[in-house]
């Protein structure tokens, strides 16, 4: 950055520091005479042949003859009218805790005298709605698996959601563990992804 003249100071006095790129550190591939990495060399919004992003001996083949053209497809499970909606109401999320980079430091002892367990965070309203109270293990599960943990109610979620923190280890759940809740299910052809996109459900835990 400094090569470039952005300084801590600057962005202090001038509150927005703008860099562009020149012809020869150019910043976006196919500026100032590059070509595009696609067989034209040009930005390409048609292609005639659609490879897998990632071929791991799947049947892409079928689903690249519908994406000639950008397409936009609706997330499998985390949608409205989804089969899998309609059976599993809630929102499945993977929060970031600020205890943790991803998994780093899920076993470090001084962290775990603050943040103890997975925690399954719940709507008040969704809370009430299955007779969970704060503090209850529930079991928290989709047609894939299940995992078993404490429930908290959170106030700062909406109805229609709820969520496990990442990082934590399978052995660090009573039963099961967060992952085995969500999907492989993937487009091969596809740019984008749709985080999130799976449904659960959550219940007191009857052991």
């Amino acid at each position: 950055m400094r090569e470039k003249g952005i300084t801590k100071q600057r962005v202090l006095e001038e509150k927005a520091v703008r860099s562009f790129g020149t012809e020869e550190e150019p910043w976006i591939i196919g500026g100032y005479g590059q070509e595009f990495p696609t067989p034209s060399g040009r930005a390409e919004i048609y292609c005639e042949i659609p490879l897998a992003r990632y071929d791991f001996g799947q049947d892409w083949q079928s689903e690249a003859k519908e994406q000639q053209f950008p397409v936009w497809l609706p997330p499998y499970e985390n949608w409205p009218g989804s089969e899998a909606k309609k059976k599993y109401p809630l929102s499945y999320l993977q929060l970031h805790e600020r205890w943790r980079t991803h998994s780093q430091w899920f076993g470090c002892a001084t962290f775990r005298e603050i943040d103890r367990e997975p925690l399954c965070h719940i709507s008040r309203e969704d809370a009430l709605e299955r007779g969970i109270t704060d503090g209850d293990i529930v079991e928290v599960f989709n047609d894939r698996d299940h995992c078993v943990v404490k429930g908290i109610i959170d106030e700062s979620l909406p109805s229609g959601v709820c969520c496990i923190p990442k990082g934590w280890q399978r052995y660090q759940f009573i039963e099961g563990g967060f992952q085995e809740l969500t999907s492989n299910a993937v487009d091969a052809c596809s740019g984008g992804y749709a985080f999130y996109d799976a449904t659960v459900d959550v219940k007191k835990w009857e052991d």
